[in-house]
């Protein structure tokens, strides 16, 4: 019964014709390297998908003012070398807690839908890599509030593989919005894919990296919002980070993306975003934006 289900649904929700597919910074579609990571947004108007699919996140197509995007990347188990796909979303819009109640349902919902568009929108990779379709796929629910910001077993790859040869011939006239049927989760529903030791060590070197980044990001933010313009380093984020450019056998540059809030009342996405190049020269500023002037 579940399957059933399970499929109407994917043939009532899932149009393959609505989802919009691109993929960037020179990705393959055959071979697997890390990194590989997919931005999944949509339109509200039409019910389009739009699947960037690169080495980073396609920062352009995220919505800074509603973050109703699906972020995915495939990372790799520290303990067992086994790989995962790991999935993002941002529970919270502002500090309501019932806004963050109403996004985490919202989100529950829909995320059935969001796994099978990346799934099918990289079907080209995934058919080259077969090996991954028995991958785990874990769900990252990021939120300030402790109850709603989990980590959560949803699965794997193979669950939400399109059924082409089930779903071709077979659209009855649905009357009706079937409830997504959600995989199975472990009871009551949370896990750590990281220990806890290697969490806090992460956190203690992001929070390094925005230390010694400050000067630059201080003289960026009296640039674009003026001197007396208040804000907290100690809510930035690191974005983004990577290595872009190799320089023989000892030495790289990487590209950090900072993102941070701003002002006398700042909003609850990060309205102002720097991007750094780092090498062992010094640090330079490569880009700044502000989501709110798009």
């Amino acid at each position: 019964m579940r399957e059933f289900f399970y499929e109407v649904y994917i043939v009532t929700k899932f149009q393959p014709n609505k989802l919009n597919v691109s993929y960037k910074d020179e990705i393959g579609t055959k071979d697997f390297f890390f990194p590989r990571k997919y931005t999944l947004t949509h339109s509200d108007e039409d019910g389009k998908l739009f699947l960037s699919i690169g080495k980073r996140y396609d920062l352009d197509q995220i919505n800074y003012n509603v973050r109703d995007e699906v972020l995915g990347s495939w990372e790799k188990n520290d303990e067992n070398d086994k790989v995962y796909l790991l999935i993002t979303l941002e529970i919270d819009n502002g500090d309501d807690i019932g806004n963050t109640i109403n996004r985490d349902k919202i989100f529950r919902q829909e995320l059935t839908l969001a796994l099978v568009a990346i799934i099918y929108g990289d079907n080209l990779f995934l058919e080259n890599n077969k090996e991954l379709y028995e991958s785990p796929i874990r769900v990252k629910f990021n939120s300030k509030f402790s109850e709603y910001d989990t980590l959560e077993e949803w699965g794997k790859v193979k669950d939400y593989k399109y059924n082409f040869e089930r779903c071709k011939n077979e659209f009855p006239n649905y009357k009706f919005n079937p409830f997504p049927i959600l995989p199975p989760v472990q009871s009551p529903g949370y896990m750590k894919a990281v220990k806890e030791k290697k969490k806090q060590r992460d956190s203690a070197i992001e929070r390094a990296l925005i230390a010694i980044l400050e000067p630059y990001i201080s003289s960026e933010v009296y640039t674009l919002f003026g001197k007396d313009t208040p804000y907290c380093i100690k809510q930035a984020e690191v974005m983004d980070a990577k290595a872009v450019n190799t320089y023989g056998p000892c030495s790289e540059e990487y590209e950090i993306v900072i993102g941070l809030k701003v002002g006398k009342r700042p909003p609850f996405y990060n309205n102002m975003i720097i991007t750094f190049l780092i090498d062992e020269n010094g640090v330079k500023v490569k880009n700044v934006k502000n989501p709110r002037d798009k």
